[in-house]
């Protein structure tokens, strides 16, 4: 929870013109939807006019990973990295435990918590994160007995 409030203070950091003033994040995937413990935290920056352009869109998320790199020292991150050249532009980051505790507030020293962070303003088609997760949070509502396989595909495909 730290760590995801921490990130949320970067927000203003990065998005500082005016026409970003309406950033914000949201948790989505795995962990979110559906309560998937031992999964990555998937965070989406929306709020962010990139009008439909990948340059754009690549210009203000450089901007929040050169904001992580140096609001951020290398206690917090063991990983960081800026995909532009994928089809949704990502940061990926790993960031270390702390004291033994992970985002899960159980002891488990020897996990890393990943991090991928997009960016959204609706305007790309390829962004599909958000309808995949209710999509998958959907069918395993109507379908329980389904969790179990999801989750193990997911454990596979990553």
């Amino acid at each position: 929870k730290e760590d995801l409030d921490n990130i949320k203070l970067l927000i203003p950091l990065a998005f500082n013109e005016e026409e970003d003033s309406g950033a914000y994040m949201e948790i989505f995937g795995s962990l979110d939807k559906n309560g998937i413990k031992h999964s990555d935290i998937d965070i989406v920056i929306l709020g962010v006019p990139c009008y439909g352009s990948k340059d754009i869109l690549n210009q203000k998320l450089e901007k929040l990973y050169q904001t992580i790199l140096i609001s951020w020292s290398a206690p917090f991150l063991s990983k960081i990295q800026f995909i532009k050249t994928a089809t949704v532009p990502i940061i990926k980051m790993k960031l270390k435990p702390k004291y033994g505790i992970n985002f899960m507030g159980s002891i488990d020293s020897e996990v890393e918590i990943e991090v991928d962070i997009t960016l959204d303003d609706f305007s790309n088609p390829y962004h599909q994160g958000i309808k995949c997760s209710e999509y998958v949070s959907n069918v395993v509502k109507h379908h329980p007995i389904l969790k179990p396989v999801i989750i193990v595909l997911k454990r596979l495909l990553v």
